[in-house]
């Protein structure tokens, strides 16, 4: 499983820091389907199936970092926001080990 962190523009209010566990150094931009969304405290997160360069697929962890669901929740975020099968497009930093967590 690789680790990704979905940049959103919520506030920073982590209550531990993402310094060295991702290479904030360049946006990864992931298009995918949506196995599952994990709309859930303390990390909402994705769970995507991405095609790779070689037509090999992979599973893709995507975290939305400090945002918890009260925060997501404010920008429109639900539930339901995301079902099995859709097909997404996401963007953020690669985590520098497939396990950050």
């Amino acid at each position: 499983m690789i680790c990704f962190a979905a940049a959103i523009c919520v506030p920073t209010l982590a209550h531990h820091s993402t310094n060295g566990i991702y290479n904030e150094d360049e946006l990864v931009e992931l298009t995918g389907m949506v196995i599952e969304w994990r709309f859930v405290n303390p990390h909402p997160s994705l769970l995507l199936e991405v095609t790779a360069a070689d037509g090999s697929l992979q599973e893709w962890d995507v975290s939305y970092g400090g945002a918890a669901v009260t925060h997501l929740r404010r920008r429109g975020y639900t539930p339901d926001t995301f079902a099995p099968g859709d097909v997404i497009t996401v963007t953020g930093f690669a985590a520098l080990v497939d396990s950050a967590y």
